[in-house]
């Protein structure tokens, strides 16, 4: 009978340990459940830039407001970035819109300037450098600023 009682315990045992198993085996699986879906989704792009900015830039002797208007679709950033610069307002659309995480850049032409623009976003902020070329040759380097307002 003592014989018995250890199979028996041995089997309790066992069986604990196999209930035990489960529990720890489907709650990871669960949670890689979770985490795969999340990780899915991180692959698609998500719109952090789209949407209507405004804000203002320092570029040596050129100092205006801007606003930038970024459109996400068909997995690309599309825009309007327009400029008031001493009561005289510009408009041009954005190419070459590239993102790596919480970076970016982007170009515009303003009357045969190549504007050059890159920087990070923080929240509900997109800061920054630009450089304005003329040819080959930068004409104004500065900074801008941004704060989400749609």
């Amino acid at each position: 009978m003592i014989q018995n009682n250890h199979g028996s315990q041995g089997l309790i045992a066992t069986g604990g340990l196999i209930l035990f198993s489960f529990i720890v085996i489907a709650s990871g699986c669960a949670g890689a459940g979770a985490g795969a879906g999340a990780a899915a989704s991180s692959r698609t792009e998500v719109p952090r830039f789209a949407g209507m900015w405004e804000g203002g830039f320092d570029a040596g002797m050129y100092v205006g407001d801007m606003r930038l208007v970024l459109d996400y679709e068909d997995n690309a950033y599309k825009g309007v970035l327009q400029f008031d610069i001493e009561g005289e307002s510009m408009s041009s659309d954005i190419f070459n819109f590239e993102s790596e995480g919480s970076t970016f850049s982007f170009w515009t032409t303003v009357e045969e300037i190549d504007v050059f623009y890159k920087g990070m976003i923080e929240g509900e902020k997109l800061t920054g450098i630009l450089e304005a070329y003329a040819g080959s040759e930068v004409m104004a380097e500065g900074t801008f600023f941004l704060i989400k307002k749609k």
